[in-house]
Formats: C-alpha cells, sequence, structure tokens
C-alpha cells in the first residue's frame, strides 16, 4: 500500500515537472517569435532606397511611376509579422515586382528588380522597346512597334521617309500592348524593309493587306514591288539587284510573293 501511494505521487509530481516546462518553453517560443517579429519589424530591416536604371543608358525613358508602382506593391504585400515595406519580404518576390512594374509599362521590354542587402535597397533596371518602325491604319492612327512586332505606344502620322511605316488598308487600329502582325509573319516585315534598302528603294510607301497578307510597296520613279507577309523576300536581292535594277525605268511592277520566283512586268 505504501509503495503505490510514493509511486502515485512520484507521478504526479513528474506530470506537474512535465507540464511547467511545457510551460516554459511556450512561453518562451512566444517571447522568441515576439523578439524576432519586433526586431524584423525596426526600420533597418525596411526597404531604404529603390533605384532606377535604364539599359541602355543612353535611352530616354520616364521612368517617374516606377517609384510609385514598387511603394504600392510593397504596401500589398505587408505582412503582420514582417511589417510594412518589409525588405525580407521584397528580396523575396522579385520577379512578382518586376511583373507589376511591366505591366503599367507597355512601352518596356524587359524590367528585372535585383535586391541589394547589404544596402537594403532595390534596383529596378529598365529596358525599353527600340523603334523599328510605324503601323498606321487607314484612319491614320499610328503606333510604334518594335522587333518583336509589338505595338508599345501611340506614333505620329508619318510624313516623309525618315522613319519606316506601313500602312494597314483595314480602319481597325492596333491596341497598345498586342502584335501588329502574326508572330508567324513578324520576322518577315523586318525582312522587307531590309529587302527595300538592299534594293535602293527609297521613300516607299509600303501598305498592308490583312485579308490576303500581301505587302506593297511603291516609291517615285520604280516598280511596285508585291510581297507576302508568309514569305521572306532575301532570296530576291541579289538577282534583283544586278538583273533588274538597270532597267527599273521599264518594269511596272516586281512580284517575289512565291519562294524562289520572281515575276515581273514590263510597262
Amino acid at each position: 500500500m505504501i509503495d503505490y501511494t510514493q509511486t502515485e505521487r512520484m507521478r504526479k509530481r513528474r506530470k506537474k515537472k512535465i507540464r511547467m516546462y511545457a510551460i516554459l518553453i511556450f512561453l518562451a517560443g512566444v517571447a522568441l517569435i515576439g523578439g524576432i517579429a519586433y526586431l524584423v519589424r525596426r526600420p533597418f530591416f525596411s526597404v531604404q532606397v529603390v533605384t532606377v536604371a535604364i539599359d541602355p543608358s543612353s535611352s530616354q525613358v520616364d521612368t517617374s511611376t516606377v517609384v510609385e508602382t514598387v511603394d504600392a506593391f510593397l504596401d500589398a504585400h505587408k505582412s503582420i509579422f514582417f511589417g510594412p515595406r518589409s525588405f525580407l519580404v521584397a528580396s523575396g518576390e522579385t520577379n512578382a515586382l518586376a511583373q507589376a512594374v511591366l505591366a503599367h509599362h507597355p512601352e518596356w521590354q524587359d524590367v528585372r528588380v535585383e535586391a541589394q542587402y547589404m544596402s537594403r535597397s532595390l534596383v529596378v533596371t529598365i529596358q525599353p522597346r527600340q523603334r523599328v518602325g510605324l503601323w498606321c491604319d487607314a484612319a491614320q492612327s499610328c503606333v510604334w512597334f518594335d522587333a518583336s512586332c509589338t505595338a508599345f505606344a501611340p506614333g505620329p502620322v508619318p510624313e516623309g521617309a525618315l522613319v519606316p511605316f506601313i500602312t494597314d488598308n483595314q480602319a481597325h487600329p492596333v491596341p497598345i500592348g498586342s502584335s501588329i502582325v502574326d508572330q508567324g509573319a513578324c520576322e518577315n516585315v523586318q525582312n522587307i524593309f531590309s529587302f527595300l534598302g538592299a534594293v535602293h528603294i527609297a521613300g516607299a510607301l509600303v501598305s498592308f493587306d490583312a485579308v490576303s497578307t500581301d505587302v506593297t510597296a511603291r516609291a517615285s520613279g520604280t516598280p511596285e514591288f508585291l510581297f507576302n507577309l508568309r514569305t521572306d523576300p532575301s532570296f530576291a536581292i541579289n538577282p534583283i539587284v544586278q538583273q533588274l535594277a538597270p532597267i527599273f525605268n521599264r518594269i511596272l511592277y516586281i512580284d517575289v510573293r512565291i519562294p524562289d520566283r520572281i515575276y515581273y512586268k514590263e510597262k
């Protein structure tokens, strides 16, 4: 009987100690988490500076809204544990932050965000789209497009031949951020401009038919050139320069819409 009583007391005492240790461990954990939260919420762990860089540096870009976009992103991603404008949160969300900035600026090709841990700053590097030419609809609403054929900014109505431009015979404007042609035909837009330069056709009026995807180029004193956006006209450069260029004044049109075939008609 005595042994049983002593054993029961020891069991209860051990259980009480375990409960006390558990409470102490819990309180220590709460204190530790609270201490860490207090530290990471201090201004020392906040984003100190947002720097905007442009690649290439010679590009003229309006970056006035970048810091505002970054601030809005940080406010939207603030954490109860880390607090507002947390550098620790921002450093783990650089890709999402870059996409948030890029979404506001279709005129930029790429945006990269780098977290500088020593200075607790963010460096936003902007790569602007390069202007390849103007795309105008029948109502003379024009947009700039880049090498990927993406319309990225409103443009002026072209005057003269200083800027390559194409007039779409359809009266539908191209929305900013969309492609002026199918991606499969994009490369040939630049190939056509390269072709015209190679055969020394300056100041050509270039028009596009969306139904047939045919492209027509007309310039003073030269034949009319017929292209198709599905065909790379580069194959015809040498034969035309060597054989047809000397008699351009006698030719009505030159047709290079079919691969490896050159058709022309004399006046």
